[in-house]
C-alpha cells in the first residue's frame, strides 16, 4: 500500500500528521531568532595589543612587525593589514574564503602565544578576536543630565549597567564616552627635588603597598580559615599617608610630595546626543539570540530603570536596529500573505469550485508553517533571506496540490468514479510526476544552500528555505490533499 492510499483510508492518521506539522511549525516560529540578515562570519581575525606609554615607532618595530612575521606563515592567509598608534597595535589577518574561521582563530592564538616571549616584557597580553558582525550593538542608549559628570558615570556603572546586564537576551554592553572614577596623584616637582624623590619611587611605592596578597591559612582540629592581607587604601586620606621612602631616619609620605584627589580617567573619547555630552551604552545580544526580543526587553525595562534614578538623569534611545528589522520582516510578511491571497483568487478563478480551491490552498499554510520548525532545527533565524525564500515558495507549494486535485477532478467528471476511488487512482497516476516537478525545483535551489564563502553564508538560508518548504509541500500533496479530496469533493 502506497502512502496516499494509506492516508485516504486512514483520515485520522492524516489529520494527526497535519496537526503535528502545524504544531511543530508554531513551536519553531516562536523559538526562531529574528534578525535582518543571516549570521555571517567573515574569515577575518584581529590581534590587538596595548603597551602603555609606547610611541607608534616602538609599537611598529617591537610589536606589529613581530606579530605580522609570525602569523604570515599560516595556511590560507589572504592579506595582512596593520596599524600602529600610541600604546596600541592592531594586526588584521584576512583568510581566503571557505577557511573555517574557528580553526583559523585558534591557529592565530597558538602563533601569538608562541611569539609572546619575543614581545616587550611589560606589554599586555595580545587579544585575538574574530570579526563577528552579530556581536555589534543592536541599539545604543544615550545617558546625560545636568548634574556632575562624576555622579553620572557612577550611576551608569553601578545602576544602569547592572540592570541592563540582567535582562534576557543581553549578551554584553559597550560604553562610549565613559570615564571611570580614578584617584589622581599630582606630583610637586619642587618637593620631589627637595626630598630627592623621583616619580619612579612613587610608582614603586604604589605598586608595593597598594596590593592585596594571600596570607596563608589558620588551621585547628575542626576547621580551616584563609587569611587575606588587605593592602588597598579605602580613602584618599589613607593614600596620603603612603610611605614613599625612608630617608635619613625620617619618613617621606605621599602627602609631602604630592596632592591626591578623586577624579576621572583621562578623556580619550567623547559621546554626544542632541548636541549634549552623554555616555553611550551599546547593547549587544547573545549569540544566536532574537534581536527584536532583546531590544523590546531593554525598552520595556527603561521606565523601571528611570524610576530609580535622580530626576536630572535622562535615558534616550539613540539608535535601534530592531526598528529596521521589524519593518523588513513586516514588509516581507505582507508580501507572503498578499501572494497567498492572490494565489487563492487565481486558483479559484480557474477551478470554479470553492471546495476544490480550499483543498488546494491548504497546502500553503501547512507547508509554510511546517518550515518554521525545520528552520529552527537548522539553526537559521527569521530574516530577510529566509522570508524571501518563503515568499518565492508561495506560488510553488500549490503546484503539487493543483496537479493532484486536477487529476482527481478529471476522474470524477469523465469516468464517474467516486471521490474516494478518484483520489486513489488520480493521485497514483501523477504521484511521480509531482515528485519529478518538485525534484526539478530542488536541484535548482539545493546548490544555492551549500554555496561557500560570504555569498554562501548570505544566500544559503534562502536556498535551503525553498528546499525545505518544497519537501513539506510534496508530503502534503501525497497525504493531506488526496484525503481531503476523497471526502469533500463533489461527484
Amino acid at each position: 500500500m502506497n502512502i496516499w492510499s494509506f492516508c485516504i483510508r486512514r483520515p485520522v492518521f492524516t489529520l494527526v500528521l497535519t496537526i503535528a506539522i502545524l504544531a511543530f511549525g508554531l513551536i519553531g516560529y516562536f523559538r526562531l531568532g529574528v534578525d535582518q540578515y543571516p549570521k555571517i562570519e567573515p574569515p577575518v581575525v584581529t590581534i590587538t595589543t596595548t603597551f602603555a606609554g609606547a610611541n607608534p615607532e616602538v609599537m611598529d618595530q617591537d610589536v606589529t612587525d613581530v606579530i605580522e612575521s609570525e602569523v604570515g606563515t599560516l595556511e590560507g592567509v589572504d592579506t595582512i593589514t596593520s596599524s600602529s598608534a600610541e600604546s596600541r597595535s592592531q594586526v588584521t589577518v584576512t583568510f581566503v574564503l571557505g577557511r573555517d574561521i574557528d580553526t583559523a582563530a585558534q591557529e592565530v592564538r597558538d602563533r601569538v602565544a608562541t611569539v609572546r616571549k619575543s614581545l616587550p616584557p611589560d606589554i599586555d597580553p595580545p587579544l585575538v578576536e574574530k570579526i563577528d558582525p552579530a556581536a555589534q550593538p543592536i541599539m545604543w542608549l544615550a545617558v546625560n543630565g545636568d548634574g556632575p559628570y562624576r555622579e553620572l558615570s557612577r550611576l551608569v556603572d553601578n545602576e544602569i549597567k547592572t540592570s541592563l546586564q540582567s535582562l534576557p537576551g543581553v549578551g554584553g554592553l559597550q560604553l562610549g564616552g565613559f570615564r571611570r572614577q580614578a584617584v589622581r596623584v599630582w606630583l610637586d616637582a619642587s618637593r620631589l627635588q627637595a626630598y630627592k624623590v623621583t616619580p619612579t619611587d612613587v610608582t614603586e611605592a604604589l605598586a608595593r603597598w597598594q596590593n592585596e596578597i594571600p596570607g596563608g591559612r589558620v588551621e585547628n582540629d575542626i576547621q580551616e580559615a584563609s587569611i587575606k592581607i588587605e593592602g588597598e587604601f579605602k580613602t584618599v586620606s589613607q593614600l596620603n599617608e603612603l610611605i614613599v621612602r625612608y630617608q635619613g631616619g625620617s619618613i617621606i609620605r605621599l602627602r609631602d610630595i604630592a596632592s591626591v584627589q578623586m577624579g576621572l580617567d583621562d578623556n580619550r573619547g567623547l559621546a554626544r546626543f542632541n548636541q549634549k555630552q552623554a555616555i553611550g551604552i551599546g547593547v549587544r545580544k547573545q549569540s544566536g539570540g532574537n534581536t527584536v526580543a532583546t531590544a523590546d526587553a531593554v525598552k520595556n525595562a527603561l521606565p523601571e530603570i528611570r524610576s530609580r534614578l535622580p530626576a536630572w538623569v535622562n535615558i534616550d534611545i539613540a539608535s535601534d536596529a530592531s526598528r529596521f528589522i521589524k519593518a523588513t520582516v513586516e514588509g516581507v510578511t505582507y508580501d507572503v500573505l498578499f501572494g497567498a491571497i492572490i494565489t487563492c483568487v487565481v486558483i479559484g478563478f480557474f477551478l470554479r469550485s470553492v471546495r476544490t480551491t480550499m483543498i488546494s490552498v491548504l497546502a500553503i499554510p501547512t507547508s509554510l508553517i511546517g518550515t518554521f520548525y525545520l528552520l529552527y532545527v537548522a539553526g537559521f533565524t527569521l530574516n530577510q533571506m529566509t522570508l524571501l525564500g518563503m515568499s518565492l515558495s508561495v506560488g510553488l507549494v500549490v503546484d503539487d496540490a493543483i496537479v493532484v486535485i486536477e487529476n482527481i477532478h478529471r476522474h470524477i467528471e469523465e469516468e464517474g468514479l467516486s471521490p474516494r476511488e478518484a483520489a486513489e487512482v488520480g493521485t497514483g497516476e501523477v504521484a511521480f510526476a509531482v515528485l519529478a516537478a518538485t525534484t526539478s525545483i530542488l536541484v535548482i535551489f539545493l546548490p544555492v544552500g551549500f554555496m561557500s564563502g560570504i555569498v554562501g553564508q548570505f544566500f544559503g538560508s534562502f536556498g535551503l528555505t525553498v528546499v525545505l518548504t518544497m519537501l513539506i509541500s510534496l508530503l502534503v500533496s501525497w497525504t493531506l490533499t488526496p484525503m481531503l479530496a476523497a471526502r469533500f469533493m463533489n461527484k
